[in-house]
């Protein structure tokens, strides 16, 4: 059990430091990436209560295996968005929407499982 936690915590905080960097460099959409950071700290506790609650139940680890891959995903786009030059107006835009997509996918996932877990 503590393995699984440490590994997502790893994956979490690895788009969470590549988010902080982006931050403290953005020019443009700056709110973009501040409102991924805020999301991704709200679900965090989130996440790590249900992997806790699926492990004292006896759930199967794929409920949040779609999640891992969503975090996966993000945490690539993250990376690919920070190597965009300044210049290149067209791929920021492209890259903001996919960010801010990504962001309300957290965000819906979040929504569900409080619901479930009422």
């Amino acid at each position: 059990m503590a393995i699984a936690e440490a590994a997502w915590g790893a994956m979490f905080g690895e788009l969470l430091t590549a988010v902080l960097k982006i931050i403290e460099k953005a020019v443009m959409f700056k709110q973009t990436w501040v409102n991924l950071q805020s999301t991704l700290k709200a679900i965090d506790p989130l996440t790590n209560a249900i992997e806790q609650d699926n492990n004292k139940l006896g759930r199967p680890k794929e409920e949040l295996e779609s999640l891992r891959r969503k975090i996966e995903e993000g945490t690539k786009l993250v990376s690919e968005g920070s190597k965009i030059g300044k210049l290149n107006h067209f791929d920021k835009v492209r890259y903001q929407t996919k960010v801010e997509e990504f962001e309300h996918s957290l965000m819906r996932f979040s929504s569900l499982s409080c619901q479930l877990r009422r």
